[in-house]
């Protein structure tokens, strides 16, 4: 435990307390993180992953029956899927340079 000078006072304070205590003044700040994503482009990712799951199961769980249109529209449902959770991805981290 070190014993560190307030900035406000001068007093000497130890390095483990929260605030001064002759002035109060805080000793060190706490770093609070903030998630700025909107809820927009969570929704836009929840979207594409249920998509995605969808699609291989209606994809690659119609491959054996012989039904081609439902193995085509799961296939692209897929792609729609994985296509939405890119621009979900770079929508989020565009948004939060």
């Amino acid at each position: 435990m070190a014993l560190i000078k307030c900035m406000e006072c001068g007093n000497e304070v130890s390095d483990k307390a929260s605030h001064c205590p002759k002035c109060g003044n805080p000793i060190s700040e706490k770093i609070q993180t903030v998630e700025t994503t909107s809820k927009k482009w969570k929704m836009v990712k929840l979207i594409s992953v249920v998509l995605i799951i969808l699609g291989f199961f209606m994809g690659f769980g119609n491959i054996n029956t012989g039904n081609e249109l439902s193995v085509w529209v799961g296939f692209n449902i897929l792609f729609i899927g994985v296509v939405l959770l890119l621009i979900g991805k770079l929508g989020a981290w565009w948004t939060n340079k």
